[in-house]
C-alpha cells in the first residue's frame, strides 16, 4: 500500500509525463536515490523525449529500516500448544519440504541477512496457564522476549495490565493501516484512544488459518444440480437463501440402517456443543453483518447487534441447524471434516486450515465459498476467526529493546506476506496463487471480510459475544430475553476495560 505521500509523487509524475500509472512490484531491495529519478524526470521533459510510463515503487521495510544489528539475537515466546503451526512458524531450522514451514524459513533466512539478526523460540506453558505465565515474567522485567505471541481469547484480556507497549512507542507499527501486511479490518478493533498493545499481522498463517469459510463439494454439488457456485459468489449473489435451497433434501440415510451418523450424507453440517458454537453460529452473525460490540465516535464501547435482526437471525439458524433434510450437525471436527473430504456433506462451515489438514487427497473437487450474506441487500460478504486459535502478537514492556523488536516484527510481517501466505494457499487448495484463478479471488473475498470487534476480544464470560451460541445450543428463538438478562453487566463490564486501559 502505497503512503499519501508516495501517491502524490506518482500522480505529479504522471501528470508531467501525460503517461498511465503503472504500479511496479518490489523485490525487496532498497530503493535508488530518488534524486536520479527527478534529474530523469527532468531530462524527459527538457529533451521531448518519448515516456509512456511512471513506476511507483510500493513502500517496504526495506525503504525506512536499514539498520543493522551485528547478530542480535531476536527471540520470540509462545504457549507450548494451541496450533501445529507452533513453533515452526517463528523459527524453522532447515527445509523439510513442507511449503508452509519453509516459507517461515526463507522469511527468517531474508530478514536474518538484511537485518544482521538471528532467531530463537522459546515455549513457555500451555495456552491456558500461558497468560499468567508472561504476564509474571514481564513484570519481573526478564527482558529474555522480544516479540510475545499467544491466542486471542486468552491473551487479550491482559492488554489491562500494562505490560505491553503501545502502537505510540513502536515506531514501525504506529501507522499499520498504511500497511498491507497487517490486516486493517482486524487490527482496527485492536485500537483504543489512539492506541494499540496488540497486533495481527502477515508473519505467520496462524490467524488466516483459523479464518472462517464455507466449504463446498463441488462434485456432490452437480450430482444435485448445483453448478458454478463459485462464479455466483463471485457475483456476490451467495446468500443464505441460496445456502438454505441447496442443501435441502440431500441427505441420505447411505447405508440405510436408520441411524444418522458420520456415515451418512448430508447437505450442511455443524456442531452443537457450546464450545463449538462458540465459533460456529457466531460466524453466522458475523457473516450477516452482525458485530458484538465496537467503540462508538467519542472512543466508547457500544453493544452493537441490531436486535430485531439478532431475533431474525435466532430463528433462522434454529431453523438451518434442527428443521429439514440437510443438516449433520452432531459431529464433531474431525469426524466432519473426514465426511466431507470423503465426499458425504454439500456445505461445511469450517475454518480454512482444514483444507490443508484433511483434504489433501480428496477426489471430489472443492472450493472455500465465503460465508453467505443475509440477503440480496448486503453489499459485502464477512466473516471472522477462531478467538481461541487466531494469534496476537505483543512487544513486551521488559523487551530489551523496543525499537529492535518493533523493526523486526514488521519485516517478519512483511516477508510473511511474501513467503507464507501464499505457501499456505497452495497447502490448502493445492494450486499456485493467481488473481486469474476463482479459487485465488474467493480466498481474497474471505481475507478482506474478516472482521472482529471490541465485543469479541473484551466479552470477559459476559455472553454478549457467545448469546447466539447459546440460543442455539438450547434450541431457543427468545433473544430478546436473552439478551436484556446480560446487556447490563455486559456494558459495565466494558466500561471497566476502559477504565483499566486509561490508567
Amino acid at each position: 500500500m502505497m503512503t499519501p505521500s508516495r501517491t502524490i509523487s506518482a500522480l505529479l509524475a504522471a501528470l508531467m509525463l501525460s503517461a498511465p500509472l503503472i504500479t511496479a512490484c518490489s523485490d525487496g531491495d532498497t530503493p535508488k536515490d530518488t534524486s536520479d529519478a527527478a534529474d530523469s524526470v527532468t531530462d524527459a521533459v527538457t529533451t521531448t523525449e518519448a515516456v509512456t510510463t511512471a513506476e511507483a515503487v510500493p513502500v517496504t521495510p526495506y525503504d525506512y529500516i536499514t539498520k543493522k544489528y551485528d547478530g542480535a539475537t531476536f527471540t520470540f515466546v509462545c504457549p507450548t500448544d494451541g496450533t501445529r503451526y507452533s513453533p515452526g512458524q517463528f523459527v524453522t531450522e532447515e527445509e523439510t519440504g513442507d511449503i508452509i514451514m519453509d516459507g517461515a524459513y526463507r522469511r527468517n533466512l531474508t530478514v536474518s541477512e538484511k537485518l544482521d539478526v538471528k532467531f530463537a523460540v522459546h515455549q513457555l506453558i500451555g495456552m491456558t496457564k500461558f497468560p499468567a505465565a508472561i504476564r509474571g515474567e514481564i513484570q519481573a522485567q526478564t527482558d529474555a522476549y522480544d516479540l510475545v505471541n499467544s491466542f486471542v481469547q486468552t491473551i487479550a484480556p491482559l492488554v489491562t495490565d500494562g505490560i505491553f507497549i503501545p502502537s505510540t512507542e513502536l515506531p514501525y507499527q504506529s501507522d499499520i493501516s498504511e500497511k498491507d501486511w497487517y490486516n486493517a479490518n482486524l487490527n482496527s478493533a485492536l485500537n483504543i484512544d489512539g492506541k494499540q498493545y496488540m497486533f495481527f499481522s502477515d508473519m505467520t498463517c496462524i490467524t488466516l488459518s483459523c479464518t472462517y469459510g464455507m466449504f463446498y463439494n463441488a462434485t456432490l454439488g452437480e450430482k444435485y444440480g448445483v453448478k458454478e457456485l463459485d462464479k455466483l459468489a463471485l457475483d456476490g449473489k451467495w446468500t443464505l437463501d441460496k445456502l438454505k435451497e441447496y442443501s435441502e433434501n440431500v441427505s441420505q440415510d447411505l447405508d440405510q440402517n436408520g441411524i444418522w451418523d458420520v456415515k451418512d450424507q448430508y447437505g450442511l453440517s455443524q456442531f452443537t456443543a457450546l464450545s463449538q458454537l462458540r465459533d460456529t453460529a457466531t460466524i453466522y452473525q458475523y457473516g450477516f453483518g452482525e458485530k458484538t460490540a465496537v467503540l462508538n465516535k467519542d472512543g466508547q464501547p457500544e453493544i452493537a447487534l441490531n436486535l430485531e435482526k439478532m431475533a431474525d437471525i435466532a430463528v433462522t439458524l434454529n431453523d438451518l441447524f434442527y428443521t429439514g433434510n440437510r443438516n449433520g450437525h452432531t459431529f464433531n471436527g474431525k469426524d466432519a471434516a473426514v465426511a466431507f473430504s470423503e465426499g458425504r456433506i454439500l456445505f461445511w462451515n469450517a475454518i480454512i486450515m482444514h483444507a490443508g489438514n484433511y483434504m489433501r487427497d480428496m477426489k471430489d473437487s472443492f472450493v472455500i465459498l465465503p460465508m453467505p450474506k443475509w440477503d440480496d441487500n448486503q453489499e459485502e460478504y464477512y466473516t471472522s476467526i477462531s478467538n481461541s486459535s487466531s494469534l496476537l502478537s505483543m512487544v513486551p514492556v521488559s523487551a530489551k529493546n523496543k525499537e529492535f523488536s518493533s523493526a523486526v516484527f514488521d519485516i517478519l510481517s512483511y516477508e510473511g506476506q511474501k513467503e507464507i501466505i501464499p505457501a499456505f494457499f497452495e497447502h490448502s487448495m493445492k494450486l499456485k496463487f493467481s488473481r486469474d484463478n476463482t479459487a485465488s479471488q474467493l480466498f481474497d473475498i474471505i481475507r478482506a471480510g474478516t472482521t472482529v470487534d471490541f465485543g469479541m476480544l473484551y466479552d470477559g464470560g459476559t455472553g454478549m459475544f457467545t448469546i447466539m451460541a447459546k440460543l442455539i445450543k438450547d434450541k431457543s428463538t427468545n433473544f430478546a430475553s436473552e439478551f436484556a438478562a446480560i446487556k447490563d453487566k455486559t456494558l459495565a463490564h466494558y466500561q471497566d476495560i476502559m477504565n483499566l486501559m486509561k490508567k
